[in-house]
């Protein structure tokens, strides 16, 4: 492995399981998009904060629909209530969520992680985790510029683009030259 890999990465006191959206009617509902699959436990969380002050926050309703999640926050009674909210990120601590197993991890637990390519070499780091509706996204910070694509790259969270994550030595091997090989290909087909 060649380059510097750097373990300190973010407050992971902290694990996002959402973000506020949209306010949905006039009695304070909001979307909700959601970072985790048991919308379940989701229901039962007392200790929900939100917003980058980790203010408390009470989900009266967790109500599925067809393109979400939408709740209905204690105290949030009007759509400019709703308003205000729209964008905040909805947290836990760690030490509220149960444990998982060796092989699994939270999002959040990627940002900060040095991106090697296959053969070792640092491109960069786990900026985000996003998911616009059609899948997880790794965005990462490159130390060199792509040309045509700038400093930060955008891959879906795919087993053969992140081929391995070793949270203990804080990587991740992303085969990006690979993928974006594959896109140019791709956008050639097209103009046939």
């Amino acid at each position: 492995m060649s380059g510097n890999v750097q373990k300190n990465r973010t407050n992971t006191d902290w694990v996002c399981l959402g973000k506020f959206g949209a306010p949905r009617g006039l009695k304070g509902e909001l979307r909700l998009q959601i970072f985790t699959g048991d919308i379940e436990d989701l229901k039962s969380r007392k200790n929900l904060c939100r917003g980058d002050d980790k203010l408390p926050v009470h989900l009266n309703r967790v109500q599925v629909i067809a393109r979400g999640l939408v709740v209905k926050i204690l105290g949030v009674n009007s759509r400019s209530d709703a308003e205000f909210i729209t964008g905040d990120a909805l947290y836990i601590r760690r030490e509220d969520l149960p444990d998982i197993a060796d092989e699994e991890f939270y999002f959040e637990d990627l940002v900060g992680l040095s991106v090697l390519d296959p053969e070792g070499s640092i491109m960069g780091r786990v900026k985000e985790v996003h998911n616009f509706g059609a899948g997880d996204i790794i965005e990462i910070a490159l130390s060199t510029a792509i040309k045509g694509n700038g400093k930060n790259a955008m891959v879906p969270f795919r087993k053969e683009i992140v081929t391995a994550i070793d949270l203990e030595e804080g990587i991740m091997t992303v085969a990006l030259e690979d993928w974006f090989a594959n896109q140019l290909e791709a956008k050639g087909d097209d103009k046939e």
